[in-house]
């Protein structure tokens, strides 16, 4: 609903929030064969149901830090795909999350790091 990232490679994005009007069942941001990108100092609303607020698929060298949310979150980030890798969270606040990481179909294990979050 928020950011849907395709065939991107070498990306900084950080500083932001995405809110809601209404209702939205899809994650606040997908990435698809993306390369190089790193999110940091952010919050968003969380989606409808038990779906993650960040979808990662078949991406490598990821970097996701300074997510803190005022809401309950079910999942904070998914990663599918073999091609997925490197996928690295530090100092995020998952103190209202459910669960920080799940792992998809074909996701590789060791493909996800989580360190120093608070």
């Amino acid at each position: 609903y928020g950011l849907y990232l395709r065939h991107v490679k070498n990306l900084q994005f950080e500083n932001f929030r995405f809110n809601l009007l209404n209702p939205d069942a899809r994650p606040a941001i997908v990435m698809d064969d993306c390369h190089s990108i790193r999110i940091s100092n952010f919050s968003a609303a969380r989606p409808d149901g038990n779906r993650p607020l960040i979808r990662i698929i078949q991406s490598e060298n990821v970097t996701l830090s300074g997510f803190h949310s005022t809401e309950k979150i079910a999942k904070f980030v998914q990663v599918e795909g073999n091609q997925s890798g490197n996928i690295k969270l530090f100092g995020n606040d998952f103190s209202q999350v459910g669960k920080a990481v799940t792992k998809g179909d074909g996701c590789r294990p060791g493909a996800i790091r989580k360190r120093s979050n608070l």
